[in-house]
């Protein structure tokens, strides 16, 4: 199981990396109040994946108790549903050049 701690820690840790490099001159600076934030709650979010690190364990099911193929089934049959419903498949849709707007109207 992977420890969500850290991949919050890591996630937030990337997200600010990006931010700071600037390549979009949309975004506002952050604000340092909200820097201080995301700082310790990397740092306490980590110190917290640490602190349990030592109760996960990786073990490889043979078979997968959870697995419930009716879960597909109702996601597919919902999908068509949609697809029917907008009178076309947005992706394909969005690249052969119709705009979004135009997919649900």
């Amino acid at each position: 199981m992977l420890n969500v701690f850290y991949t919050y820690s890591y996630a937030w840790i990337v997200v600010l990396i990006l931010y700071k490099l600037g390549w979009s001159d949309l975004c506002l600076p952050l604000d340092k109040g909200l820097s201080i934030f995301l700082i310790i709650s990397i740092v306490f979010s980590f110190i917290i994946g640490k602190s349990i690190d030592k109760n996960f364990k990786f073990i490889i099911l043979s078979e997968n108790p959870h697995r419930n193929k009716k879960i597909t089934y109702y996601l597919i049959f919902f999908y068509f549903i949609d697809f029917i419903y907008a009178k076309k498949i947005p992706l394909l849709s969005v690249l052969s050049g119709i705009p979004i707007r135009k997919c649900f109207i």
